[in-house]
């Protein structure tokens, strides 16, 4: 439990940010990896904007430009 200690603060620190600011938001749901994405990856939550992977020596976070977002769907749904 020593080792998992600070991801799971991490984790409960991360959820009390996105309750506090992302007043919209659904909250943040973790898929484990069963074979799907690269072996690195130990579970994955999606956010509006990106993606949070957890991994089993940290984590990485994926974050997508909304700008450039709103853009694709412009020239592609116009």
């Amino acid at each position: 439990m020593k080792k998992n200690l600070p991801i799971v603060l991490f984790l409960f620190f991360l959820l009390q940010y996105s309750r506090c600011f992302g007043q919209s938001y659904a909250n943040l749901e973790f898929v484990e990896n069963k074979g799907q994405w690269n072996d690195m990856v130990t579970f994955r939550g999606l956010t509006n904007t990106g993606a949070f992977y957890l991994t089993k020596t940290g984590y990485r976070v994926l974050q997508h430009n909304t700008t450039d977002l709103t853009k694709l769907a412009a020239h592609f749904h116009a």
